[in-house]
């Protein structure tokens, strides 16, 4: 995030005016106002990762879009000024790209979180034109130790494949890469 203050210094200007706001709040009310939210959309995944528990449970499809837009509205409202999407794998939720621009509304920084399966060219341009500004790719070791985590051999290079993509499209885009440390990779 701060890569991209320094590139957008009119963000570090909205963040340093929620900051004020939140500590302005705090000494008059004791009503939370969160600067950072992060939104599970779905509990779907299109990987089997060894360290994680949502694909386990029964699909319980994507959060509601009524509920999320009463959930961006009333967050912007009290100024939050960063919006995570994570998952299972926000990038299978069809309207992704609405609930970005809908965050974006009021909300200044929106951030996805992401297997990098599906950052085709489509997807990509997509959260582009609605807004996004910072995506995080899960890269767990080189190819082989990296398919055995996610549980789907040649997950490796699909995701390389994404981030090649997304890189091609959009180089400015900030990318984070996470990895899940363990004594296997």
């Amino acid at each position: 995030m701060l890569a991209l203050m320094k590139h957008k210094p009119e963000l570090l200007l909205a963040l340093a005016r929620r900051v004020a706001g939140w500590y302005a709040h705090r000494a008059v009310s004791d009503l939370p106002r969160p600067l950072s939210c992060g939104v599970y959309l779905t509990n779907r995944c299109n990987l089997k990762c060894e360290m994680c528990n949502i694909f386990r449970h029964p699909d319980q499809g994507f959060l509601d879009m009524g509920v999320y837009q009463r959930l961006v509205e009333g967050l912007g409202r009290v100024g939050c000024f960063y919006l995570s999407f994570a998952g299972g794998e926000p990038f299978l939720d069809p309207e992704l790209g609405t609930r970005v621009r809908l965050a974006k509304r009021g909300i200044p920084y929106v951030h996805v979180v992401t297997n990098g399966l599906s950052l085709t060219e489509r997807r990509v341009h997509e959260l582009m034109e609605a807004g996004l500004d910072e995506i995080s790719v899960s890269v767990d070791g080189m190819e082989a130790d990296h398919d055995r985590i996610r549980g789907l051999p040649g997950a490796f290079a699909r995701t390389m494949a994404g981030i090649d993509t997304l890189s091609l499209l959009y180089p400015k885009m900030p990318l984070v890469v996470n990895s899940i440390l363990s004594p296997s990779n």
